[in-house]
């Protein structure tokens, strides 16, 4: 009887308007109207329900349609009988809207950080909504890809967090899959670029202390990295002389290591 509504309002506040709710006689018209229309508060009224004829007669009280007061009620009347009576099926209630699920990636990170992706769905789901995400990285950040379910809530939005590792310049992307009770939104997908910040390895240089010595004396060389090292560096060094010499010590020749601290 939803269709309806409008014209059983009005006749409802009419009645109001007359402060004659309940039984009495006050806006019986009315009152039969509302009972032929299946009104909670008048089912029980003690006189009959309004009848097509009623209704027809009603409104073309002094003229054809003349009493507009009882506009509308001869159709009301009529789907009413014959709702009553089982003969028109109430319409279908309106369908659940279904959510369209969209991604959309967070700022870019340095590596260590965490990329965050926010996945919503339009309108929000009125229960929690399992959606499937395919993620993916290019380089190796500590990342599980592949498929993974995340729940988005009835507030309509999920923040997906990945933590990275330490590892060259790349990026991570989430894409929505398709899944049941969603559909997949614009963008279905988003990528999260990750900074590498660690320095570049030291350039190490050699440099011999003299430009000659006399036989005998030591050979000093400098080792030297192109600014500060973090830790300990070893260094490798290979040591050799001129073709047919024979200055240096076996045991110093060929590769040492040496430590740049």
């Amino acid at each position: 009887m939803t269709k309806y509504r409008t014209v059983v309002k009005s006749f409802y506040d009419r009645i109001t308007a007359r402060h004659g709710h309940g039984d009495s006689a006050s806006g019986g018209w009315n009152k039969r109207f509302l009972k032929a229309m299946g009104h909670p508060d008048y089912v029980d009224y003690p006189q009959a329900a309004v009848t097509v004829a009623d209704a027809t007669r009603l409104w073309n009280h002094g003229g054809p349609g003349a009493n507009t007061a009882w506009n509308g009620t001869v159709e009301a009347v009529t789907y009413a009988e014959q709702y009553f009576a089982g003969q028109v099926t109430p319409p279908a209630p309106d369908p659940v809207p279904v959510p369209a699920v969209s991604i959309a990636a967070g700022a870019g990170v340095t590596e260590g950080g965490s990329a965050t992706f926010t996945l919503t769905a339009t309108p929000a789901p009125t229960a929690p909504l399992d959606v499937t995400v395919t993620v993916a990285a290019s380089g190796d950040y500590g990342i599980a890809a592949g498929e993974r379910t995340v729940t988005i809530p009835t507030s309509g939005a999920y923040t997906l967090t990945l933590a990275t590792t330490d590892e060259p310049d790349g990026s991570v992307n989430a894409t929505v899959d398709a899944g049941t009770g969603y559909t997949v939104g614009t963008p279905s997908s988003g990528t999260v670029a990750i900074a590498d910040d660690d320095l570049p390895p030291p350039v190490v240089s050699v440099a011999a202390s003299t430009a000659s010595i006399t036989e005998g004396g030591d050979a000093v060389f400098t080792v030297t990295a192109d600014r500060a090292v973090a830790a300990n560096l070893a260094v490798t060094l290979t040591v050799s002389e001129a073709a047919g010499s024979d200055f240096v010590a076996a045991a110093d020749e060929a590769a040492h290591t040496v430590t740049i601290e």
